[in-house]
């Protein structure tokens, strides 16, 4: 859209500096600019973006224009003022004008003026972009953009994952821009009142990383369905998205997670939801180092007592192949030895009846998941990690779970993948930090369930991936309606921030302080953001970008038209 822009280049708008500092410039401008004999309003909005270029050195300042104020004498105007009041009231020009409704007045154009404050958004030099050290000198020339005004360094910081286009007020440039594929691993928050285009955000940018060649392996947990079938939409979706459901509808992959993969840690992710007492837990943790991999699974299928063997065998029970526990790890371990049929004979002597009966039937809750199996064959964790690391993404579709389960199967696959990680980096560290693997990025929807103020911190495996999972090329897109759900200390180790519209005022104050690009200056932009624009604040991005985000349908539609000449095979290939 750049034409639009283009129209004034050769037209100045009339625009000085006059007053003000580094962190405030003032500039006035004439309210009314004479074209074609006509008088029009000065196209100068808030939010906009301009261009002042110091006299004395060839240095180009970027302004946003923040606030917009009358000029002049107020006395002068408040009386021109009241004498239009008067006479609108008062007029009667029927014998004195031969168009009495429309009587010529005369603009005073000359006394019309506007002054608009401006924060300085960076300097522009040849050999970068960098912030304002000093102010520009006073009486510098303020225009409209150019083309030419991105060319050079400033160009190279608007990201390498284009989601929209740049915003200038309400015009909407060609230029595009969006993050850094580094920067997904030092996380990324997103948040948009409802309406704010945050589901059309999550398919662009789920679409973007797809388009990577492998470089980002998203693991998409997808909660309400939204994506899917948009997402097989996408040209690169057979050969870099892997698709899990509950059912294996549609021809997609039925998910199915063994039980061995249930440790007492990844219980501790829905601590909540559970509502595990502490002698629960200890209860857990003793069973799964006694029984190891099976300890999930033996609780679930083994009875009680005598009473809860009649009802899930129907048949009365026999005594004469008990062991005791000693016996019964024997079995585990090497195949031999008797195998106790009641939990009570198991942990005699330990934990109380009460405790192992409620633990029990939490876990058996747990167990009618329909992603979960006994048969270790049947695991699907193996593929699904060696996808991500041949930098392929995967999708997993929960729109059947309830949301306990969701956030089970969410805790799981995010704790396995967080452990693989650890695990490869310990073997391959030079590895890592050579870009030999892909950065996988885990999208999270609804983040403030597990990531929220008040929730439990101890093992949850979200807060460890954003504390340390920058350096395991593990990162965590985190997804919510409202910032202050969130707790702060999380939000302050999010390193990238999308904002798609705040209307509390709570929510900004809160991001305020934690964004890497300032958006103090922001708030009324930011509230009147219509659905799809976005500011994004970012440690790469050269100052808080105010952004168009890409119509998903019209992107699908200019990738299919370059994706011939684009389509590669992935850079990465770990797995077969």
């Amino acid at each position: 859209m750049w034409s639009v822009l283009l129209m004034y280049e050769k037209e100045f708008i009339g625009g000085h500096i006059f007053d003000g500092s580094i962190a405030n410039l003032k500039f006035a401008y004439d309210a009314l600019t004479r074209t074609n004999n006509e008088f029009v309003k000065t196209p100068i909005e808030n939010g906009e973006i301009l261009i002042s270029e110091e006299p004395f050195s060839s240095e180009k300042y970027f302004l946003r224009v923040n606030e917009i104020k009358y000029g002049g004498n107020a006395a002068w105007a408040l009386e021109m003022a009241r004498e239009h009041n008067y006479f609108e009231k008062n007029r009667d020009l029927s014998d004195e004008h031969e168009n009495p409704d429309e009587p010529f007045r005369a603009q005073r154009e000359e006394q019309r003026f506007n002054i608009a404050e401006c924060e300085i958004l960076g300097v522009s030099r040849e050999n970068g972009f960098f912030s304002a050290r000093t102010p520009i000198s006073v009486f510098s020339r303020v225009r409209k953009l150019v083309p030419q005004d991105f060319d050079g360094p400033l160009q190279k910081t608007m990201g390498d994952l284009k989601i929209g286009h740049l915003r200038s007020g309400s015009q909407v440039l060609s230029l595009e821009a969006g993050i850094f594929k580094k920067a997904l691993s030092t996380h990324t928050f997103i948040t948009a009142r409802t309406g704010g285009g945050k589901s059309n955000t999550m398919k662009v940018l789920n679409g973007v990383m797809l388009e990577t060649k492998g470089e980002v392996s998203p693991l998409i947990f997808e909660p309400h369905g939204e994506y899917i079938q948009d997402l097989k939409r996408h040209p690169l979706q057979k050969e870099r998205l892997v698709i899990y459901n509950q059912d294996g509808r549609d021809g997609d992959n039925k998910i199915k997670i063994a039980y061995k993969r249930v440790t007492v840690d990844s219980l501790m992710n829905i601590r909540k939801q559970m509502r595990w007492t502490e002698p629960q837990e200890r209860f857990m943790t003793e069973a799964q180092a006694v029984l190891r991999d099976n300890w999930f699974q033996v609780l679930v299928e083994t009875p009680y007592d005598e009473e809860e063997y009649f009802i899930m065998n129907g048949k009365p029970f026999e005594d004469d192949d008990m062991g005791d526990l000693q016996d019964f790890v024997s079995h585990l371990g090497k195949g031999t030895g008797s195998k106790p049929k009641l939990l009570r004979d198991i942990f005699r002597g330990g934990a109380h009846i009460d405790t192992i009966k409620a633990t029990k039937s939490k876990l058996q809750r747990l167990a009618r998941a329909t992603f979960l199996v006994a048969d270790e064959k049947q695991d699907d964790m193996e593929f699904i990690i060696g996808h991500l690391l041949n930098g392929k993404g995967v999708l997993v579709d929960m729109a059947s779970l309830s949301g306990l389960q969701e956030l089970f199967l969410s805790s799981l696959l995010t704790s396995e993948v967080l452990e693989r990680q650890k695990a490869l980096y310990k073997k391959d560290r030079k590895g890592f930090e050579e870009g030999k693997y892909p950065t996988i990025a885990i999208v999270l929807e609804e983040c403030q369930r597990v990531l929220g103020k008040g929730e439990d911190t101890e093992g949850n495996v979200f807060r460890s991936v954003v504390n340390e999972g920058r350096k395991f090329l593990l990162g965590l897109i985190a997804i919510t309606q409202q910032a202050k759900l969130m707790d702060p200390v999380v939000l302050s180790q999010m390193n990238t921030h999308i904002i798609l519209g705040i209307s509390d005022e709570t929510d900004f104050d809160l991001l305020k302080g934690r964004v890497q690009k300032s958006i103090k200056n922001l708030e009324m932009d930011i509230n009147q953001l219509m659905p799809g624009e976005a500011i994004i604040s970012s440690p790469t991005s050269p100052f808080a970008l105010p952004i168009k985000i890409f119509e998903y349908n019209q992107y699908i539609e200019n990738l299919k038209r370059k994706i011939p000449s684009t389509t590669t095979s992935s850079n990465f290939s770990l797995f077969t």
